[in-house]
């Protein structure tokens, strides 16, 4: 379950940078307050505005919809809401299942990407390289215990921070710094700004995925 949610979190942020990269305004995970009224009771991953267009992004796998039917209810819901405002539109993105074994280059991928592109947007590539931290971090404490795999809800933000730290796999240092970048992060997707940011802590979560992931592939 935890590998199915993290593609679709990590599939919108990569569609959050293709839009931004196309002169949209993207406000990734949006809250109440980012929704135009008669959307405001729905969860889209995705706000997305330029000029008078505007956009609600929704990112589901194949695997969430087996697994829970009604999901399918809910995306139908809020298609016909959005249909009801003039100038917004609505697009589902359907993701396939990932093989076990892909979720690792996967991340490895993302993290050198999130680099290169916060030379032009360094939230942007915040919010990419923070995907690729979640996606080995939940392969690593589904390694080390196999009971996280059986969870009904997926380990995700300070919860899985927190069960790798209590799993030693890395140090307090390494917990406070990857704690303080997730702030940042979730600032960042709720559509605040984060005037510290730079592209170092960019590139420092960027080779730490990358020397994290390396015993891991093993």
């Amino acid at each position: 379950m935890s590998t199915s949610f993290n593609h679709e979190r990590s599939t919108a942020s990569e569609v959050a940078l293709d839009l931004q990269r196309e002169g949209w305004a993207v406000v990734v995970e949006p809250s109440p307050k980012d929704l135009p009224l008669g959307l405001q009771n729905f969860h889209p991953d995705l706000v997305a505005r330029r000029g008078d267009e505007n956009l609600i992004i929704e990112v589901k796998g194949v695997q969430a919809i087996r697994r829970n039917p009604a999901l399918k209810d809910q995306i139908d819901q809020m298609s016909a809401a959005v249909d009801q405002l003039p100038n917004w539109s609505f697009r589902l993105m359907w993701l396939g299942e990932e093989a076990e074994n892909t979720p690792l280059a996967t991340a490895l991928d993302r993290a050198e990407k999130a680099v290169r592109i916060s030379s032009i947007s360094v939230d942007a590539g915040l919010l990419l390289v923070w995907a690729a931290v979640e996606s080995v971090l939940t392969r690593a404490v589904t390694q080390e215990d196999a009971s996280f795999k059986d969870r009904q809800r997926p380990l995700v933000g300070p919860r899985l921070l927190e069960n790798a730290f209590d799993l030693d796999l890395f140090d307090s240092e390494t917990y406070l710094t990857l704690s303080r970048a997730l702030k940042t992060r979730s600032r960042i997707a709720h559509g605040g700004e984060s005037k510290e940011l730079t592209s170092d802590l960019v590139e420092w979560l960027a080779e730490w995925v990358r020397r994290f992931s390396i015993p891991s592939s093993g």
